[in-house]
């Protein structure tokens, strides 16, 4: 009798294991934002969350919420500049080193 049983539960088991659909695994999933979940609203309302949202960039002063796809264009000159201000200041440094250099031979 306990053998008949097993055997049933694994057939239906089987029977279930048939019908369960993995293909949803090669899907993407939709992009989720925490800061536009209804559901976190009374979490992100927190001061020391807000000021903590401000520091890392991902709201305004003012609560709004800064679309980092929307700023890509933006961020993207500003690390340029940010880069370019860089190397200048390489290359002012280096021309400085020369003139001492220069200074102290003479």
């Amino acid at each position: 009798m306990a053998g008949r049983r097993r055997t049933r539960t694994r057939m239906v088991n089987k029977h279930r294991e048939q019908g369960f659909d993995l293909s949803i695994a090669n899907d993407k999933l939709p992009d989720y934002n925490a800061l536009f979940d209804r559901n976190l609203r009374h979490y992100f309302e927190n001061r020391n969350v807000q000021s903590h949202l401000y520091r890392t960039g991902l709201i305004d002063k003012g609560g709004r919420i800064i679309d980092l796809e929307a700023n890509k264009a933006k961020l993207s000159i500003i690390e340029q500049e940010f880069k370019n201000a860089e190397m200048e200041e390489k290359r002012r440094l280096r021309e400085e080193e020369e003139m001492r250099r220069r200074v102290q031979k003479k």
